[in-house]
Parts: structure tokens; sequence; C-alpha cells
């Protein structure tokens, strides 16, 4: 998979002299997600390979996070030099697409294959070939699995990964928003989640959640609708966000 896994072990290989293809099922490689955080362990790994200066142009470390009851309350809070100290780095965030931007230039001069969708794959001796949904094989010494959240490679190895649902639904965006004075974090209602975090050009990612029944669906106007109603009276500037 062409994804942020996928790509970073791609791209780790590489620098280690080993020759590497990666095969994506999707046709083109869109602007897709919404914000993500990576902790200091993660941003380690890819210093190592050499992107700190792509992903210092594009991260936003906000000084203060805190989790928050409904009305606003404080109910725990820490701070980035908190997380240097600890970890050695600041929890950092980016926009999910301009973090894949940053993968797929460092890994451009790795063969990337599209509308390759992962069927099987069979073992013989010391090597290993995939079978693609189009009809194509592709053999090789090893096989890295990084197919997602329903991936085949898990399942024909017998590694059963079986979705649990967790009894809520959630809602993401990355809007724009004035993000001087704004703490990150998440606030905690009844049945409710809702978590801001600012990111660079003065944009927030923000996500809600609702307990709700497995497979509950409604279109795009009823759900804005519903979540405006549910977090109406939760603190600034939660509403108006």
């Amino acid at each position: 998979g062409a994804g942020i896994g996928g790509l970073t072990t791609a791209i780790a290989l590489q620098r280690k002299g080993i020759e590497v293809d990666v095969y994506e099922q999707a046709t083109e490689l869109s602007v897709v997600g919404a914000g993500v955080s990576l902790w200091a362990n993660a941003l380690k790994a890819l210093h190592q390979l050499g992107l700190k200066p792509a992903l210092d142009a594009l991260s936003f470390v906000s000084e203060t996070g805190a989790l928050r009851r409904a009305d606003g309350q404080f109910l725990s809070r820490t701070t980035a030099p908190e997380f240097v100290r600890r970890f050695g780095l600041p929890t950092t965030v980016f926009h999910r697409a301009e973090l894949l931007d940053v993968l797929v230039d460092a890994a451009r001069s790795i063969p990337i294959h599209l509308g390759y969708r992962c069927r099987d794959f069979e073992q013989s001796g010391d090597r290993v070939t995939v079978q693609f949904s189009n009809g194509a094989q592709a053999p090789g010494d090893a096989l890295v699995g990084a197919d997602g959240l329903r991936s085949v490679v898990r399942e024909r190895l017998g590694i059963h990964g079986a979705l649990r649902f967790a009894g809520y639904t959630a809602w993401r965006s990355v809007a724009p928003f004035e993000t001087r004075g704004l703490i990150a974090g998440e606030s905690l209602g009844c049945g409710q989640r809702f978590g801001l975090v600012p990111i660079t050009r003065n944009r927030v990612y923000w996500y809600a959640t609702d307990n709700a029944p497995e497979g509950s669906r409604e279109d795009p106007q009823a759900a804005k609708e519903r979540l405006l109603d549910l977090f109406r009276t939760w603190h600034s500037p939660i509403p108006s966000l």
C-alpha cells in the first residue's frame, strides 16, 4: 500500500539498499484525510529517513494541550516543553494529505504501481508471489502487508483482525479558523467528545463523536444540523468551529 505506513517502510528499505516496489489499490494518489498527530517515536523514525526539513515546513506544534469538560473546566493540561523534556520531541500535527505528499516525494525513485489490489499471495521456499485482482503477479524475497484496516495479507496469514464497533460514530474535518490562542485537546461530555488541533495556515483539524448504533448513516446536511445541536452549548470555540 502507498499510505503513510507503506511509503515509510519502502523509503526505509531503499535507504538500506534493498530494492522495493510499492503496489497501491487506488488508481491515483489523491488528497484524502484530515489531521494526524505524530508523537516523538514516529517523528524520530521519519527524521532518520532525512525528512526533517520537509516535515518542519508543514508541522504545527501547540504550546498547550488540555483535556476539558464540555463546559470548559480543565481536567488536565500539558505543554510542548514538557513533551520535549520527557520524549525529546513535541507532539506535532500535520494535515494528513500534506504528510503523504512528503512521503510520495521522498519515494519518487521507487516504483509505485497504481490500481493493484492484493487478492492473495503464495510462499514457496524463500520466495513469495503476490496475486492482484487485475490478474497481475509480483514475485519477491519478502512481502510487507501495509494494505490497510481490512488487510488481505494479514487475513491470509491467519492473523484475524475483525473490526470491532466501538459504540460511537465520528466526524472529522479541517476548517479555516483563527488559531491564535487556541488550546489543542479534547473535551468530554455525556456520550460525546470533541477534539480540536490547530495546524498550519490558520486551519483547525477537528473531530466529534457521538454514541450511536452500529451502521448508522445520515446525509451530510442532517449530520451538520445534529452536530450543531449536540455541541451548541459546549465551551468556546467549539460551536463556532
